[in-house]
């Protein structure tokens, strides 16, 4: 969680400034708070949190790291689902009695962390072997040097993998050290589709072309199920275009009038008819121009594919990623390396959570 700016403290609370730098400087020096030039000042630790008793005595560190690169354009402060996660992580190993330290590997346009001997005289500084990565491929960050870093000196490694596509990404890196969390979301779009849709007329898959590289997978998996079934389906890609979208305040991949056609010619009949979205962003653009272009979006059910909380409000189904059950599993895998760390250092073992379909009406 963020702290408002310095400016915005100084307005609401009526100090000066220098009384509330001074304030800040307090709460990061007492680890409440870590501040970063690009993002301002992020809550790190809850007060009033009992920890005695949680940790067996004479164990290993009670910190952990939590690890991630923002790979979007805009300010890290908008709405992600990896600072969803990190919350959850910082909740549920709070409550176990261990402290989380959250690095942003694209602070200051990769500079800060560039060097692993620079991150890893940080973590132990804070005496933490037990980091939480949501890895990257950025040209900028080279992820092999920092890995053989922090294995050679004993840090224990989870990669957070939320599709099968960072799976195929990253598997090359996946070694004895690392373990990792991943999110199936290809077994959930599956039983979705057996448990609600069988009895489809139609079946659209609807994507921009910028997501036709991560969204193919489920793409196909969907063909396959309607051909099994002799349910006509129909893929429909957009060309890429960018919208600057009112409700969310930042560019938003767009479905493009050509395709809107496409789906008017294509579409028959007035039965069950199911259009998956690629993502909440091409769900809600699709349901915009079908509005523009006089055509009810209600008459089809229309699913989405992340949860964004900003589109929850628009009823359309769609696929939570479910920050708490991989929160809890990553507490499993620490207690595991607190349990017996020596040998979980040289362990590369994976657990799987499953995205939850979620079912709404028009």
């Amino acid at each position: 969680m963020f702290l408002p700016y310095e400016k915005e403290l100084t307005k609401r609370f009526r100090v000066c400034r220098s009384t509330v730098s001074h304030a800040l400087e307090r709460l990061r020096e007492e680890g409440y708070i870590t501040t970063s030039k690009k993002s301002g000042s992020r809550i790190v630790r809850r007060p009033g949190i009992s920890t005695a008793g949680k940790t067996p005595a004479g164990s290993i560190s009670k910190n952990i790291a939590v690890l991630f690169a923002n790979t979007r354009m805009e300010p890290i402060r908008n709405l992600d689902f990896r600072w969803e996660l990190s919350d959850e992580i910082e909740h549920v190993f709070s409550d176990a009695g261990h402290q989380t330290f959250v690095y942003n590997l694209r602070e200051n346009d990769w500079n800060t962390w560039k060097e692993p001997e620079k991150l890893l005289d940080s973590l132990r500084e804070r005496e933490i072997r037990f980091l939480i990565f949501f890895p990257t491929l950025d040209k900028k960050f080279n992820l092999r040097k920092h890995l053989d870093t922090l294995l050679r000196s004993g840090i224990k490694i989870v990669f957070l993998l939320q599709s099968s596509y960072d799976f195929r990404l990253l598997e090359d890196h996946l070694r004895p050290g690392i373990d990792f969390l991943l999110l199936n979301e290809l077994y959930s779009f599956r039983k979705a589709l057996e448990d609600f849709f069988s009895d489809s007329h139609q079946i659209f898959y609807i994507a921009n072309a910028a997501n036709r590289t991560w969204a193919e997978a489920r793409m196909n998996l969907c063909r396959t199920f309607c051909r099994e079934r002799k349910i006509p389906f129909h893929f429909l890609e957009s060309s890429y275009l960018w919208l600057n979208d009112s409700m969310t305040q930042r560019n938003v991949l767009n479905i493009n009038d050509e395709c809107i056609k496409r789906f008017r010619k294509t579409v028959a009949g007035k039965g069950k008819i199911v259009c998956f979205c690629s993502n909440d962003y091409t769900a809600f653009s699709f349901i915009t121009k079908l509005k523009e272009h006089e055509i009810d979006p209600t008459c089809y059910e229309i699913v989405g594919f992340d949860n964004n909380t900003e589109f929850r409000s628009l009823h359309f189904s769609s696929f939570t990623r479910a920050p708490l059950p991989q929160a809890q599993a990553l507490l499993r895998l620490y207690q595991d390396f607190i349990r017996d760390p020596e040998n979980i250092l040289h362990r590369g073992t994976g657990i799987t959570t499953y995205a939850r379909f979620i079912k709404r009406h028009q």
